[in-house]
């Protein structure tokens, strides 16, 4: 569940590390910063560890989501399976080949193996998360970024770039609003009393 990742996050004390990597792995792509957040904060509940390590793993994420046509986090969703168990299972990888992204040949290359010998690997997990991640991000390239030369991939990035903005205002504002709110619902409670004597006269 993605709110369980976050508040996962949230009390490990990684949240503005976790918020800065994922803004910093979608700028100039087309990647909303809710969805890398999203992404960011599951991966991190996973294991993956804030800072480079993130990073890398998002930009593949974007790139492979870029490549596949399929969004960042139904793409995040793989990644994130495959760094829970450490494994990349023979299914983890379907996901990813269905869509058009040729890991096969990726992970035989990384391995220096051939396209059957992975395929055995995979069915009996032995295929590392960080093989499966450094390969889906070079069976994708850079795709996302170059997307963004693209005038569809333009605006699209604009408009992600926009979002990003709203996001890293309204972040300052939420952190005041919370004690606005709790003061105001303290205040309301004696107005509470009298609507419930009133209700019962």
């Amino acid at each position: 569940n993605r709110n369980d990742a976050l508040v996962r996050a949230l009390t490990t004390g990684v949240y503005e590390r976790t918020t800065a990597t994922a803004t910093a792995s979608v700028k100039g792509t087309s990647c909303g910063l809710g969805e890398a957040a999203t992404v960011a904060a599951s991966a991190v509940a996973a294991g993956i560890k804030p800072g480079e390590q993130l990073e890398t793993m998002l930009k593949g994420v974007a790139n492979v989501a870029a490549a596949t046509g399929g969004t960042m986090e139904e793409t995040g969703s793989v990644f994130n399976k495959v760094a829970a168990t450490g494994k990349a299972y023979t299914d983890n990888i379907n996901q990813l080949s269905d869509r058009g992204l040729p890991i096969w040949q990726a992970l035989a290359d990384k391995l220096g193996v051939t396209t059957d010998e992975v395929r055995e690997m995979a069915s009996k997990g032995k295929i590392d998360f960080q093989t499966f991640s450094d390969a889906a991000a070079s069976a994708a390239g850079t795709v996302a970024t170059e997307m963004g030369t693209t005038v569809p991939g333009a605006f699209a990035n604009l408009k992600a770039s926009i979002g990003r903005i709203g996001a890293n205002l309204l972040d300052g504002v939420f952190g005041k609003l919370g004690p606005l709110i709790q003061a105001a619902t303290k205040a309301l409670g004696p107005m509470e009393d009298m609507a419930k004597g009133l209700g019962s006269a």
